[in-house]
């Protein structure tokens, strides 16, 4: 007996047929309606639907549309967690920084705790709250030393705040946890020639030139000094 294919199968064969960029905003229409519309005994399968839809929105620099989405999962099953670090950073990504710290403060206490420290520890460094940064770096660290996104945000900061030896040790750990993110290796490399003047010969050569300009900018006085925007998106 030759049995149908699933929704989402199907939904993915058309795509095949569209440019990668209609085909992307398909699946995300259908993920969106099939998420609105599955009977109550498929539930549980719906909401992580809908979950992912958002996530994947984020990923995609869409935070408005996901938090239209988030009101729409919150309004259908209930508000979680993580439905609670989505808002948290879709909310970051807007710039209604304030509405993001509750979130975030409000998961200190729960499983998120060290990706709502993470998210603490982005929004005070957007301030250019140093203290207040570097405390919550230091916990998300704590509670998830394997996490390579925190450990180059905090070299960054170190890096930020001239403190070469936390930015050593951080950036480091950064690059040995996910060798391949080429954004961690960079960051690793602008440590190596702040701190030495050393340019460092595995990275390629446009990308040592952009190094080297961004270190001249570095030394130019510090009331010039923005955020800089390898800091992650996320959490």
């Amino acid at each position: 007996m030759i049995r149908p294919l699933a929704p989402l199968l199907v939904i993915a064969l058309a795509a095949c047929a569209q440019n990668p960029q209609q085909a992307q905003q398909q699946m995300l229409d259908n993920q969106a309606r099939l998420a609105a519309t599955q009977p109550p005994a498929k539930t549980a399968d719906a909401r992580g639907t809908y979950v992912a839809l958002v996530s994947t929105l984020l990923e995609q620099n869409s935070n408005y549309a996901a938090l239209s989405h988030l009101d729409a999962l919150e309004g259908k099953y209930g508000t979680d967690p993580q439905t609670q670090l989505l808002r948290a950073r879709a909310e970051r990504a807007t710039g209604n920084t304030d509405a993001a710290l509750r979130h975030y403060e409000q998961l200190l206490q729960g499983p998120q705790r060290a990706a709502a420290e993470h998210g603490l520890a982005l929004i005070y460094a957007g301030r250019q709250q140093w203290d207040e940064a570097r405390r919550h770096f230091d916990a998300a660290s704590h509670d998830a030393p394997t996490n390579p996104f925190i450990w180059n945000d905090l070299g960054y900061l170190a890096l930020m705040r001239g403190d070469w030896d936390t930015a050593a040790q951080a950036l480091s750990r950064a690059v040995e946890l996910a060798p391949n993110e080429p954004r961690f290796r960079a960051n690793l490399a602008l440590y190596r020639q702040l701190s030495t003047g050393a340019v460092d010969p595995d990275i390629p050569t446009e990308v040592a030139l952009r190094i080297q300009g961004e270190a001249r900018l570095w030394q130019q006085p510090a009331d010039g000094l923005q955020l800089a925007q390898t800091l992650s998106p996320t959490p």
